[in-house]
């Protein structure tokens, strides 16, 4: 609960990382050690810990500017979330100011994620004021992932302030401390204005003390077990949640945009404005051989290059004026091209290019591979052409089923898929899809393939057949069946 200590003349509130086990709330203390390096007035202690599992607390301290007059200090914890340790974790939660809820976006740990919430419920319930939330929605970057508003509804949380985050890249990690900081003190200065504000005076608790005052809370020797089995059962999200990428402070600005261009990724982009953190820096130390400084936009507002075999682009649609939408811009953007599954090139990288504090650029980078139109004109001879025609396809067969699940359309030309050692994968823009989005998606397709009725035949044939594998029967994908067969009798 916040003091005031009268020695140091500032005010101590406490921000409590709540969530289960696997979430990230550790990784999200351990970005935040680096990127507030200079804003700390202590180290990161973690008194005791198993494969990298809190067994009593994260903890340091962070300073978090003025309130009220006052240099404001942030206790930064993070709780046990093993159930064997609730005990532990609902003192912590009881002295909370403000509880950061972290949850696993995956759409089957939320409900794990709601059943969590129970014991941060009851804590408010004893109160006599509830502590303030915040919830990250952390590990966008999965296949099958809920947006921060839907986990909010399936938390039964709707309206509470929601960050969208990877954390072990970094990204959503300050914007949920900030948040969470904003949150405290807007309910302070709240309470001064209607003179209700009566804050303790007293020395902050040190870890030390609260370590003693954990050590005191009894562990039933009977649930030991489950906390081991716990933690063989998430080692696979540990060594991924514990592999926090290395902090790299911000760079200088760029001194302006010489005429109409895009800024080219430099090496020295800050800590969250890239995904995936580790392969993202080794891309792009490998691409800045290039020396290139900007690239021209083109008349549609695009850009694109190539530097060290790798493909590089964006365009005024992924350009940025302030740090948040940036922020936001590189989640939603990693969510998507995680979700397109098999087809994703495991070496995509996508980076937040800043231009001053503010704006950014936000490029993706891909290797450079041969397109699927190129791949086709090198069939050698038509059993080999009807092979790729129907591996590409299967392609735009699965183009169709994501843009169905996630309702976000692709360029399903074969100019916008490549392929790499052997596999079809997208290289295209993902954008909203329209109404129309799976009859436009089938006119592309079909245009791709050169007016030869075998050919066309064929392929129509390869996309019905894996559609029926799919059971896809929805009325779009029936007039993109129809639409499909259209084209054919026009092409006989």
């Amino acid at each position: 609960m916040a003091v005031f200590d009268l020695r140091e003349k500032r005010m101590c509130v406490r921000i409590v990382y709540d969530g289960l086990a696997g979430a990230g709330k550790t990784t999200n203390l351990r970005q935040l050690s680096g990127l507030f390096a200079t804003q700390r007035t202590s180290d990161l202690v973690s008194p005791a810990e198993i494969e990298g599992r809190t067994l009593y607390f994260d903890w340091m301290q962070i300073k978090g500017g003025v309130v009220c007059g006052f240099p404001l200090i942030c206790q930064v914890i993070s709780v046990p979330g093993q159930v064997v340790l609730t005990e532990r974790r609902r003192h912590l939660l009881s002295t909370a100011d403000v509880v950061v809820y972290v949850t696993d976006s995956a759409r089957s740990a939320v409900a794990n994620a709601r059943s969590g919430l129970a014991v941060l419920d009851e804590v408010a319930r004893e109160r006599d004021e509830a502590p303030l939330i915040v919830v990250q929605a952390n590990k966008q970057d999965q296949i099958d992932v809920l947006t921060g508003p839907a986990i909010l509804d399936e938390l039964g949380r709707p309206g509470t302030v929601c960050v969208e985050a990877i954390a072990r890249d970094g990204i959503g990690v300050v914007d949920t401390f900030v948040a969470a900081v904003r949150a405290i003190a807007r309910a302070v200065q709240a309470k001064v204005e209607r003179e209700e504000l009566r804050i303790p005076v007293a020395r902050p608790q040190g870890p030390r003390a609260l370590l003693q005052r954990l050590e005191a809370l009894e562990v039933d020797p009977e649930w030991a077990a489950e906390m081991f089995l716990e933690e063989a059962t998430a080692e696979f999200l540990t060594s991924q949640d514990t592999d926090v990428s290395p902090i790299v402070p911000p760079p200088p600005p760029l001194s302006s945009l010489h005429g109409d261009a895009a800024p080219f990724p430099r090496t020295d982009v800050p800590t969250g404005y890239v995904w995936p953190a580790h392969t993202g820096r080794a891309c792009l130390r490998s691409v800045s051989h290039a020396a290139i400084s900007s690239v021209p936009l083109d008349d549609d507002g695009a850009a694109e290059t190539h530097a060290e075999g790798f493909r590089l682009w964006t365009s005024r649609r992924w350009y940025f004026e302030d740090a948040d939408s940036a922020r936001q811009g590189i989640v939603r953007s990693a969510r998507e091209r995680t979700q397109l599954g098999p087809l994703l090139s495991p070496d995509t990288v996508l980076v937040l290019q800043p231009v001053d504090e503010e704006k950014s650029w936000l490029w993706t980078i891909a290797p450079a591979v041969p397109s699927v139109r190129e791949w086709l004109h090198q069939a050698d001879g038509d059993a080999e052409r009807h092979r790729r025609l129907e591996a590409f396809g299967a392609a735009v067969a699965n183009g169709l089923a994501y843009a169905m699940q996630y309702g976000v359309g692709l360029d399903t030309s074969a100019d916008a898929f490549g392929v790499e050692d052997g596999t079809i994968r997208y290289f295209g823009e993902l954008t909203a899809i329209a109404p129309d989005g799976l009859t436009t998606m089938m006119d592309r397709a079909l245009a791709s393939v050169e007016r030869r009725v075998d050919d066309l035949t064929f392929f129509v044939e390869c996309i019905e057949r894996e559609l029926d594998r799919r059971s896809m029967t929805a009325p779009a994908v029936s007039e993109a069946r129809a639409r499909m067969k259209t084209a054919l009798s026009q092409s006989v």
